[in-house]
């Protein structure tokens, strides 16, 4: 009877097999990787990010065209594993958002209360190093860069329409 069982290595270890009733002893092949061999690594100096259709129809059903260009380009800039929209934040001039989105600045206000109200983005302040900073954070259930989240920023953004569609 095969048996399977799972052991921890080492990068420098080895695993053997060893047949108690001969004594012979085999190196049990080692996968460099995960990758089936059918498989492989696109692009691996580009970008990926995670991206939520059900979040996208909503911004597309709810959103001006206009609007849903700004929520692209902040998903582009949105930084890996925080979705920090630095350095845009209350701070910001209307001149500097007006330009970052290539929008009329009599418009930024209107268009960005808007994402807020659909929970596009929030604004993050807190102190640290006695200093207050604050940014801006891209909703994550929208778009999200990065391996691992954290729960804080799942947490933040747990109670927007969008989180709402995308959390079964």
């Amino acid at each position: 009877m095969d048996y399977k069982r799972t052991i921890g290595l080492n990068h420098n270890e080895s695993a053997y097999a060893i047949d108690e009733d001969t004594g012979e002893a085999r190196k049990i092949p080692m996968h460099g990787n995960n990758i089936p061999a059918d498989k492989t690594i696109f692009n691996q100096k580009g970008k990926f990010h995670k991206s939520y259709e059900l979040a996208w129809d909503y911004l597309l059903d709810h959103l001006s065209d206009k609007e849903i260009r700004i929520v692209n380009m902040m998903s582009q800039m949105a930084r890996m594993n925080s979705n920090s929209l630095e350095p845009l934040s209350n701070t910001s001039t209307i001149t500097e958002i007006a330009e970052t989105f290539k929008i009329h600045r009599n418009h930024v206000k209107k268009i960005f209360n808007n994402l807020l109200i659909h929970g596009v983005y929030a604004e993050f302040k807190f102190g640290a190093k006695g200093k207050i900073k604050q940014y801006w954070v891209l909703n994550p259930y929208i778009s999200f860069k990065g391996k691992t989240i954290s729960r804080a920023l799942v947490d933040l953004f747990r109670e927007t329409d969008i989180a709402c569609l995308c959390v079964e």
